[in-house]
């Protein structure tokens, strides 16, 4: 018995999980862990040749399903990175202390896979009066968006108010993806350097 565990927030309102099952020959089940506020879908197949290929197409429908759910709000990279980390069965990860992971970009119109990963962008104040800060970040001083594709051919989406790719489900944040986990790496870097360089400038902080 092959076994995958994608961690959720909610899934009230989502394609029925016995419907995603009929279709990949697989069982998907709710396990609502309150206690531990670790709410999942464990998806489970027969052993067989198909097995891997029918948990994938299980856990992708059940991503999409989660898009529609959260009607492709910007947070989308979040949740996408976030359910790829849980499980290495499906996502390879990069080398070792790498936080990049091999996952669909759902910002791309064919969902296309890549080695993807997260940057945390900085804020000032605090509880509804925080405000995030990217748009330094494509600023043409900075030249971040030159480095980047010149380096690494990486691509990043920044997701925020300012940016104006509301996350109303997750704190600000920039999506990176590419070809290589190595690739991603030295883009996340490169992007680090950029926040690092701006705090210093400002008052904001991670």
């Amino acid at each position: 018995m092959f076994t995958f565990s994608a961690h959720l927030v909610d899934t009230n309102n989502i394609m029925s999980l016995q419907q995603i099952g009929m279709k990949t020959n697989c069982s998907l089940r709710l396990i609502d862990d309150v206690t531990k506020h670790n709410p999942h879908v464990l998806i489970q197949t027969k052993q067989g040749k198909y097995a891997i290929d029918d948990m994938r197409k299980a856990a992708s429908d059940l991503e999409d399903a989660l898009l529609e759910y959260i009607r492709h709000d910007g947070s989308q990279g979040r949740l996408f990175y976030d359910l790829a980390w849980k499980c290495k069965l499906l996502h390879p990860r990069g080398g070792a202390g790498s936080f990049t992971v091999q996952q669909r970009n759902p910002f791309s119109p064919n969902k296309l896979m890549g080695w993807v990963n997260i940057v945390k962008l900085p804020s000032i104040g605090e509880g509804n009066r925080k405000q995030y800060h990217s748009m330094f970040v494509i600023a043409k001083r900075s030249g971040v968006l030159r480095k980047v594709s010149q380096e690494t051919g990486c691509q990043f989406n920044i997701c925020s108010n300012e940016a104006k790719v509301p996350t109303h489900l997750c704190a600000p944040y920039i999506w990176v993806v590419g070809s290589q986990p190595g690739r991603v790496d030295r883009a996340v870097e490169i992007l680090q350097e950029s926040i690092q360089q701006h705090m210093r400038e400002c008052r904001c902080r991670l």
